[in-house]
């Protein structure tokens, strides 16, 4: 019996075969069942026991649950307080979570119908009063915060002598629990972990907090999966207890033996933080931390995430802090190899000694993540993902076996392959009508998992379904490489995956397909996609080579094949011409606007290159070089750069070049020559940048070469690679939204005089832009396909077709595919064909994704241009971005009005806002219900601005006989005036506090002065004199630098700059003549900054140079609020009578909505960003006001869209 008892139970075998065993206790079992035989035996076994099987497979899959739902049962339930079982607001609904702190439980919140997470804290840690006020106090801060990658602290409550903290529900895993799972992380997902919360630790730095207590335990991820070790990294990194680290000074120091350690405990005594991941001088003295002691800890934490343990993670407390005051690290790439020596420096710099050799700012520290990551791809073409062992893996061969035969029987659809110099593949076909065939061996679905071994090559797969059969597309497999299809017949619809990702689809051929001039939908019966003709162009002369819209979507311009109505601007709400430009010398094959709205570039067979006036198409410049015909246009994200591709078919002198134009300096970059390069005669025949600008693809009209499609440095025209496939010729070419995708469209080529290749050539081909690999090939078209366009997102990708050249210009019109179509890419599926009685000339997306533009008709052809609105049955596949900022607004409440027009509004936390009127009335309303929870009066009213966290109020009067103003700081909480000062200026335009909640910026008239206050005083800190007004003005996030606006009147330029207060430098911004700016705000990470002006557009402006990167028009009538979401990715606009949502990076409109008062003036966004108040009233209009009468606040949802 004694040696019987020290065999591991079949309980704890069972648990070690599926990994379920803490580390400690998974060693022990390994090494006795390496030395056991009879242990060995009882493991094998298990999986002969079909019953034990199916236990262990539910309890594998339970095991992947991130939070038991259920099994915990009344008995942990009815551990909760009584105050908190019987809470009115929260019903308790589980729990799921347990630490030092405290226990954390799943609740909802009874009226809002929200989950929420209740943090009960251990009665322990607030058992002074002392403790209570510092728990409040730092909840309090720690309530300001609001970012992605940090957890929200909604509210912190007692009841009865139960003090708890109510905070966002993460339904995800702790980076402790995600490596336990999974074994020490790869590089990429490693560092993209650490990059993220290093972000959300910036968020904090900026509103002066400090963690204190940053560690694996503490670092929640959402969406992550262990499925796959070597898949792109996933998930949000969102940092738990911000503010609690402090509270474990008041823990008596009773773990002497470090035993809370392991277990993820905070240490108990009076340092605060995790003696694993503490930094030297916070061990030292806990006051002496500061954010680069979480700085430290995340360096550790990366190492841990990188090795499965921390960097000094043997010994007890006392050593281990010594260890981290004295020791060296040992280098992650000692332990394995294939870590950069990039990232051992990084964590080395991370976690030095002196705070001093730190990075100094979080900020800092994901930059240099970034640049690693970045230096590693550019060095090896590949991300960096290596795979490793869990920490406590042996390669004891016994054990190995063992645990292999367990998994062939628990998970049967797997293969055990055995490793042989041939490659290996395995087929599995779900449809017994289906057939696949490779190196002449057929499978069929009575073959099962069917595993076959051939010589390394380029193969394909040769798929048959009763009459119909197809060739896949090439894949490569090398030596000892394991690759796996899978064959299934979805609807009508053969789809193809390899390895678990989509490598291909053919839909079925109708038995009669109709062909009418009715869009027919294609594809799954679920996306029933179609087009709705809503409008049409008239008074065209000629065909339309091109039609494009304006970045706000308002207006379309075409290029035409007539000189006289070259260049057209067309009003897109009702299809009126605007104006015309006919300076071209012949027919326009181009024209498009710049992506910030501020020109158009125009090309044609004269050989120039013209820019004209976005708004009068006046022309500006012109770029003379090219020799040809310039058909190709791009221009980069960033408007900067205009690349151009001319052709030598019809012209002697025809120089079939590539050329790049820099609108800086209005000069030539760089040009090529393909017919230099290629043979004597060429034609560039499509042209696009890539997303981020630094890259550019042409396209070469080739015979049967494949070299005919190039990526160049868009900055200095060197050729980074070339490819192409043979069979058919390239015409069109654009670069999908996020880099990764180069699509092009293509036609037969010319074999011999009067014979052209297959019309099935005529395809479009998706290519990895990396690595020029065809992904995927869209076959449908049977005639030359001309344009290509991806949707706003990426997600959809819109063709055109439109017959065959023969000679020169005859098209054999009886063999013409006129069509358009859209195909989902990641499928690779048409969605929807729509047939036209002439040639498809372009075809283009909307900028918000939901309407389309084409142009048909050739030579001798009546000309149409229609626009068409996309209907579908899942109005999802029509948004422009499907994340967590696309966002829809609707009205949620309407708030009891006040009796004057509102001037100021806020939100304190996520469940009350406050708003102020013109009169100085002060309400705190409720979110749930629109009650009045409390009002009260200030001795004025006037200029109001109320603080980020709703606790304080400025506002400004004019006294004096208007010769001087007062301004006046408010405390709401304990209606306390903390100062009031007399300031020298006739009028206040605007107050503005901090992100930081310590320094009020003041924009004000006569005599031209804008000043920093000091929020503890009233005093001016600093200010700037000038003539003229400051309609405008903002601090930047770390209130380093201020954007100032001079406004000096009708028809005197305006002048805009940034000054840095440090150094006493300024920065001009581009602006125009005398145009009135609103209001401004600062890009999250200081880099841009943002304005309404009174025209109705917006502009964003780099902080550093100076440039004007983008505008775009916001409102047809007055715009003068903006505010940005709690992310900084999206940016809502308050005008006249409308509020609009944008990405602001890119200019693209998410949502608007008219109002029916003047209530866009106002602006704020709830904490978590799922709310927006407003509220207005009156506008100051031709030097009178306008008033609605309308004084009642609004609270609009802001749905995401996957809510609809």
């Amino acid at each position: 019996m004694p040696e019987q008892a020290q065999h591991p139970s079949p309980g704890d075998l069972s648990a070690f075969s599926l990994g379920q065993l803490p580390p400690k206790e998974a060693e022990v079992v390994e090494s006795h069942v390496n030395e056991c035989d009879s242990c060995c035996e009882t493991l094998m076994g298990i999986a002969s026991d079909d019953t034990f099987v199916s236990d262990l497979r539910r309890a594998n899959q339970a095991a992947q649950k991130t939070f038991i739902e259920g099994s915990q049962g009344n008995s942990e339930l009815a551990m909760i307080p009584t105050a908190i079982a019987n809470h009115p607001r929260y019903e308790v609904l589980r729990m799921i979570g347990r630490g030092g702190m405290g226990d954390v439980y799943l609740a909802r919140h009874r009226m809002m119908d929200r989950l929420v997470a209740l943090k009960i804290i251990n009665r322990e840690l607030v058992r002074k009063q002392s403790a209570i006020e510092r728990f409040h106090r730092e909840v309090k801060a720690a309530a300001r915060l609001s970012h992605p990658n940090i957890v929200t602290a909604f509210d912190a409550e007692q009841a009865d002598d139960v003090h708890f903290l109510v905070m966002e529900y993460v339904d995800g895993t702790d980076l402790s629990e995600v490596v336990h799972e999974q074994g020490s992380l790869s590089v990429d997902q490693a560092c993209e972990y650490a990059r993220q919360a290093a972000l959300g630790l910036q968020h904090a730095h900026d509103l002066g907090m400090v963690h204190r207590d940053i560690k694996p335990h503490n670092l929640m991820v959402v969406g992550h999966s262990s499925q796959d070790e070597t898949a792109e990294p996933a998930g949000i990194v969102k940092i738990l207890d911000f503010g609690l680290a402090s509270l474990t000074s008041a823990i008596p120091d009773d773990d002497q033996n470090g035993d809370n350690v392991a277990s993820g405990l905070t240490l108990a005594g009076a340092i605060m933080g995790t003696p694993d991941y503490i930094a030297p001088e916070q061990a030292t003295n806990a006051h002496q931390a500061d954010i680069r002691s979480d700085i430290y800890s995340l360096g550790a934490t990366l190492y841990f995430l990188l090795t499965g343990q921390p960097p000094f993670g043997i010994g007890s407390v006392t050593e281990k802090l010594k260890s981290h005051a004295e020791d060296e690290i040992v280098p992650v790439s000692t332990i394995f190899s294939e870590v950069p020596v990039e990232v051992d420096a990084l964590i080395a710099k991370m976690m030095a000694k002196d705070p001093a050799e730190r990075f100094q700012t979080p900020v800092a520290v994901a930059e240099a993540i970034e640049r690693v990551m970045l230096q590693d791809e550019n060095a090896t073409g590949r991300s960096i993902i290596p795979t490793r062992p869990f920490p406590n893996e042996r390669k004891a061969f016994k054990v190995f076996t063992v645990i292999a035969s367990i998994l062939l029987v628990i998970f049967a659809a797997g293969i055990f392959y055995v490793q042989t110099n041939h490659g290996v593949v395995r087929v599995e076909v779900s449809d017994p009508s289906l057939s696949v065939t490779i190196e002449g061996q057929k499978i069929t679905m009575q073959d099962g998992d069917k595993q076959i071994t051939i010589q390394p090559g380029i193969e394909t797969l040769m798929i048959q379904h009763g009459d119909f059969k197809f060739e896949t597309d090439e894949f490569q497999i090398k030596r000892s490489d394991k690759l796996t299809f899978k064959v299934e017949l979805i609807s009508r619809e053969i789809v193809i995956s390899l390895d678990g990702e989509h490598f291909g689809a053919r839909n079925l051929p109708d038995q009669q397909r109709p062909i009418s001039n009715a869009s027919q939908p294609m594809g799954s019966d679920s996306s029933n996609m179609r087009l709705e003709e809503i409008l049409r162009l008239e008074q065209l002369n000629k065909y339309v080579l091109n039609v494009s819209f304006s970045p706000d979507g308002g207006r379309l311009v075409t290029a035409c094949g007539d000189r006289e109505q070259g260049v057209v601007l067309w009003d897109a709400r009702n299809g009126r011409k605007q104006v015309t430009y006919s300076g071209h010398k012949s027919a326009v094959h181009n024209a498009q606007y710049s992506p910030d709205g501020t020109f158009i570039v125009s090309v044609g067979k004269d050989s120039l290159v013209r820019i004209l006036d976005p708004w009068t198409l006046k022309q500006r410049d012109q770029f003379e070089g090219h020799t040809g015909y310039v058909s190709a246009l791009a221009i980069s994200s960033d408007s900067r750069y205009i690349a151009t591709g001319s052709d030598n078919w019809n012209r002697k002198d025809g120089d079939a070049a590539v050329r790049v134009w820099d609108m800086q300096t209005k000069q030539q970059l760089w040009s090529r020559s393909l017919s230099q390069e290629n043979s004597d005669k060429g034609q560039v025949e499509g042209i696009s940048f890539s997303p981020d600008g630094t890259q550019l693809v042409t396209l070469r009209l080739s015979g049967p070469e494949t070299d005919c499609i190039t990526i160049w440095n868009a900055k200095t025209g060197d050729p980074i690679r070339r490819y192409g496939r043979g069979g058919s010729s390239p015409k069109c070419v654009a670069w999908s939204p996020d880099g990764k995708l180069i699509a092009t469209g293509h036609t037969a080529i010319l074999v011999d005089k009067n014979k052209w290749s297959d019309p099935e050539h005529c395809v479009i081909r998706l290519y990895d832009a990396t690595t020029g690999k065809v992904i995927r090939t869209l076959i449908g078209h049977e005639s030359a396909v001309d344009t290509v366009a991806f949707s706003p997102d990426g997600r959809l990708l819109v063709s055109g077709s439109g017959g065959q050249y023969l000679n020169d210009a005859y098209y054999e019109k009886n063999a013409m595919d006129n069509s358009v179509r859209i195909w989902d890419v990641t499928t690779g599926r048409e969605l929807l064909r729509k047939d036209f009685d002439q040639a498809v000339k372009s075809a283009t997306f909307s900028p918000d994704g939901t309407k389309l533009v084409t142009s048909t008709g050739a030579v001798g052809d009546e000309p149409h241009v229609s626009l068409w609105r996309l209907i579908t049955d899942n109005p999802e596949e029509l948004t422009t971005n499907t994340g967590l900022n696309s966002k829809l607004i609707v009205l949620e409440r309407k708030l009891p009005a006040h009796p004057q027009s509102i001037r100021g509004v806020g939100f304190q936390g996520a469940e009350q806002v406050v708003t102020v009127s013109r009169i100085g009335e002060v309400r705190i309303s409720n979110v749930l219900d629109g009650g009045t929870l409390e009002k009260f009066q200030l001795p004025f009213g006037g200029v109001t601005r109320i603080s980020a966290d709703g606790n304080l109020v400025a506002v400004a009067e004019t006294i004096d006989g208007n010769k001087s103003s007062r301004i006046v700081l408010w405390e709401i909480e304990g209606k306390i005036q903390r100062w009031s000062i007399n300031f020298p200026a006739e009028y206040v335009g605007s107050l503005q506090f901090t992100s930081g909640g310590r320094l009020l910026v003041v924009a004000h008239g006569e005599p031209g002065l804008a000043a920093i206050l000091d929020l503890d005083n009233g005093k001016m800190v600093w200010q700037a004199s000038g003539g003229g007004v400051h309609p405008a003005a903002a601090i930047s996030p770390n209130g380093d630098r201020v954007f100032l606006v001079k406004f000096r009147g009708e028809g005197v330029p305006s002048t805009a700059h940034v000054h840095h207060f440090e150094s006493d430098d300024s920065v001009d911004l581009a602006m125009s003549n005398d145009e009135r700016v609103e209001a401004a705000e600062w890009s999250h990470d200081g880099q841009y900054v943002i304005a309404c002006v009174q025209d109705g557009t917006v502009r964003v402006w780099n902080a550093e140079t100076g440039a004007k990167i983008r505008q775009w028009q916001a409102d047809q009538n007055r715009v003068s609020s903006l505010t940005l979401s709690p992310d900084g990715e999206t940016l809502f606009v308050g005008g006249t009578s409308r509020i609009s949502s944008w990405k602001w990076r890119s200019g693209k409109q998410l949502a608007s909505v008219e109002t029916a008062s003047l209530e866009g003036l106002h602006l704020a966004v709830s904490p978590d960003g799922r709310q927006l108040i407003t509220g207005g009233g009156w506008l100051w209009e031709d030097g009178k006001i306008r008033s609605t009468h309308d004084y009642a606040p609004r609270i609009w949802h802001l749905r995401e869209v996957k809510d609809q």
